[in-house]
């Protein structure tokens, strides 16, 4: 009898430290919590800029895809880093896209996502030539043109999709992105459940991304 406790003993003691290596996660280290966070439960965001390389080679080998893989229940966004502008530019442009998305629950992971799209155009455009962080010579005019071919629309639909409800939420959302990776001084920023920064340098490889987001969609 004796011996049939003395295994359930080690047995749960081989659990517990299991559990501990489990939960190893050290604010700090692999992550950090935001100063403002996002109201996003349960949501992996990546933050990026059409003119970062590092962004660029995310967006080319589908990190969000594969990490969706093997976390699908999870709601994924990619949010642009833009700037104000005084008439319509690609803070307005992706707002637009994004809008259409929500509407019609697309992940920016699918292929048919507007965001997407967007991304497939702009970095195309601004890494065709294998320049880095340059534009290609790009004006933002150019790149606010292109958008607009990709979403079939015109400036004046952009106006006046500006002045809806909608609308308004995403643009507040973008300059809190803009915000953001100016606190913590460049991109890419992936952001788990709205409030977990998680810290690259740190994390050595896919497998090990998905297991520390794994982790952390847990903590509510």
């Amino acid at each position: 009898m004796d011996s049939v406790f003395k295994k359930m003993g080690f047995l749960i003691l081989a659990l517990l430290l299991l559990n501990f290596n489990l939960s190893a996660l050290e604010k700090g280290k692999e992550f950090d919590i935001l100063q403002e966070p996002f109201e996003m439960q349960n949501s992996v965001i990546e933050i990026f800029y059409y003119g970062c390389q590092h962004c660029y080679i995310h967006h080319k080998t589908d990190t969000l895809g594969k990490i969706k893989i093997k976390l699908p229940h999870v709601k994924y966004y990619a949010l642009p880093f833009t700037f104000n502008s005084n008439d319509i530019g690609l803070r307005e442009i992706y707002a637009y896209a994004q809008v259409q998305d929500d509407d019609n629950d697309i992940s920016v992971t699918d292929e048919k996502s507007w965001v997407r799209k967007l991304n497939d155009k702009y970095f195309s455009l601004v890494f065709s030539s294998n320049k880095s962080n340059k534009k290609n010579g790009l004006s933002d005019e150019e790149l606010v043109q292109a958008g607009l071919q990709i979403l079939g629309i015109t400036k004046q639909e952009i106006r006046e999709f500006v002045q809806s409800e909608k609308a308004k939420k995403v643009l507040a959302l973008y300059e809190k992105v803009h915000q953001t990776a100016k606190i913590y001084g460049g991109v890419p920023i992936f952001i788990i459940n709205g409030k977990f920064k998680l810290n690259m340098e740190e994390i050595n490889s896919l497998d090990d991304m998905i297991k520390i987001s794994d982790e952390l969609i847990n903590i509510k």
